[in-house]
């Protein structure tokens, strides 16, 4: 039988950076959360989602292709904050980019929180694109997982 030693991966736990003072820096995990144990670890935060990602690079160095990721619904826009990786879905309604309509999934950082008539949007972009950010405002009901960890 295998034993399966979780801290033989590489963890890191994702926290949002305060990029901009007007936007609060939140954390996903307490360190509570994580207990370490000799033979495993258990991460004790109700409905995680894991998943594994088939990306392009665009996230790298934070995540590669291949890299098994620990996603949370978020309740509310409060939920997500600048620094955060987002899961979203890129057929946006109001998004006439065909890059975006062709993506099933992509997963991006939030570099800006704004506002505008309909509400508050999001501007996203991968660690990996310089400047390139994505060319849709993404918004709440567009975001389906918070990251809350990359494993390698």
């Amino acid at each position: 039988m295998k034993k399966l030693f979780i801290l033989s991966l590489l963890l890191i736990l994702v926290a949002c950076s305060n990029n901009e003072k007007d936007n609060k820096l939140c954390s996903k995990l307490k360190f509570d959360d994580i207990n370490v144990f000799k033979t495993h670890t258990i991460i004790q935060i109700p409905d995680i989602v894991k998943g594994k990602v088939k990306g392009t690079g665009s996230m790298l160095p934070t995540v590669y292709p291949d890299s098994i990721i620990l996603y949370k619904k978020p309740n509310n826009e409060n939920d997500i904050c600048i620094g955060d990786i987002v899961y979203y879905i890129g057929n946006i309604d109001n998004c006439d980019s065909s890059w975006l309509k062709n993506s099933s999934a992509i997963i991006h950082r939030v570099k800006k929180i704004k506002n505008d008539e309909k509400g508050i949007y999001y501007i996203v972009n991968g660690d990996n694109n310089g400047l390139f950010y994505d060319p849709c405002k993404i918004r709440f009901g567009d975001i389906k997982y918070v990251v809350i960890g990359v494993l390698y």
